[in-house]
Order: structure tokens, then sequence, then C-alpha cells
């Protein structure tokens, strides 16, 4: 696996003259590597490139600071980490880019009044200019409530808690044999979304007998990776990971 460093380079390796934006996740989906977003835009603001980043698997498990990162914008869902209702999501846009990134399309939640008569129209001085149509109210009800929960606890205490139960869950699949691990070695490159794969086993193998411990896990088959991921969150316990660890453990017999 690369490292933040290697990746960086990497991403200005590829970047030619015609590069306009860098879209890139902040966390993979596949081995939950934190990219190192910070450097990145550094990297795009001396080359001019916008960046755009996908929190989906770090928004409500990373504790980070938005506007430290220096992207131009962030999206994320809202039924991952942040325990939300599907089909919710977030989009945040720095300001200075409102008027440079055109909404697509726009609707009654666009704008911030308009005048038929005069043909002005004025959009909303908010990323809620690229927001339009009817709005399901109970599911941004829903994610508010989610997020509220979320800050109750504090997201320090969310990082501190999902990295100590992804560590234990790391440590034990490293000691158990014929476990290849895929998620990075380094801490601070690693989030509590954790990969492996078995090399006695085919993942959906490993995954089968996880079900008989009543786990729930994700096959990972992007790019070939053909992993099973498993991620711990705030609401799971050092009991679950043990579970976890003796599934893995007897899914192997030889």
């Amino acid at each position: 696996m690369r490292s933040a460093r290697e990746n960086v380079d990497r991403i200005e390796g590829l970047i030619t003259g015609r590069t306009r934006l860098i879209s890139i996740p902040h966390a993979t989906t596949t081995t939950g590597q934190i990219l190192p977003i910070k450097a990145i835009s550094e990297l795009a603001k001396q080359k001019n490139i916008w960046l755009f980043v996908d929190g989906a698997q770090t928004a409500g498990m990373l504790s980070f600071n938005l506007h430290d990162l220096g992207c131009d914008a962030y999206a994320t869902s809202g039924h991952k980490w942040m325990l939300g209702p599907k089909e919710t999501g977030l989009l945040y846009v720095r300001k200075d880019m409102l008027d440079v990134l055109q909404a697509k399309f726009i609707g009654a939640y666009s704008d911030n009044g308009f005048d038929f008569a005069k043909g002005i129209l004025a959009l909303h001085p908010t990323a809620q200019r690229y927001e339009y149509g009817t709005v399901n109210i109970p599911l941004r009800v829903g994610l508010g409530a989610a997020i509220k929960f979320i800050q109750r606890i504090g997201m320090d205490q969310v990082w501190r808690r999902d990295q100590a139960l992804s560590t234990r869950l790391f440590n034990g699949l490293r000691e158990i044999p014929h476990v290849q691990l895929l998620s990075p070695a380094d801490q601070n490159e690693r989030s509590a979304l954790i990969t492996f794969k078995h090399e006695k086993l085919s993942f959906s193998e490993v995954q089968n007998h996880l079900n008989t411990y009543k786990l729930r896990t994700r096959g990972v088959t992007e790019g070939g990776v053909n992993g099973l991921r498993i991620s711990t969150h705030i609401y799971n316990t050092y009991e679950e990971v043990e579970r976890v660890l003796e599934a893995v453990r007897t899914s192997w017999k030889g």
C-alpha cells in the first residue's frame, strides 16, 4: 500500500496542463486509508486546481476541522458514520467558490429573491443554492437529530472510541494465521474501517462464517481487492471485537 506521502507524489505526477479539478476521498472505501487532504489541498492551490473531497467514510467518525483542510468543496452521506437516515447528505462549498461552481439545477430553495419584471434572480448566499425541488422534511429532521447526538458525545470522543476499537481489531487480526491485512499499518493513516483477506479462503467464505456469529461485514471487490471490510463505531463494544476475532480464527480448519 502506498503511504500518504507516496499518494501525494503520485497525484502530483498525474497533474497536467489540462487538470482543472482533483476529486478524492478523505478515506478510501476499500481499505480505510486516510488521505492527507491538507497536503493535497496545498498542492492543488500551487497548481491552481480545485479540490473536491468525498467525506462519506470520514464525517461522523474522524475528528477534523473542515476549514483547516483547505478544500473547495466537501460532500458526505448522512446514513453512514453520521448515523442519519438513508437518502440524506451534506455539501459544503467554500464561500468564494459559490459563484464559480454554478448550480446545474435550481428550484424553490435556490434563490434569495427574484423579480420577474426586471429579470433579476439572486441565488442564495450559501450552498443552499444547490438545493432544488421538494425537501423530505422527516429525513432532514432525522439527520439533524443524528448530528446533535454525535455532537453531544463530541467528535474527539467519538474518534478516540472508534480508533481504540479498530486498533484492537487490527492488532488481533494481525495475530491470526493466514490473515493478510490490507488497511494501513501506520495508525496516523488508518481509519476505523479495517479490510483484510484470508489466504486460504475467499472473502465470501469468511463472510458466510462470520454471519453465523451474527456479524455483518462488507465484501470489498472494488479494484480486485476481494477482501472483507469491518467497521467499528461508537455503538460497538470490545466484546464484539473479540467475537469478530474468534469468528475469523475459526473460519479456517486447516
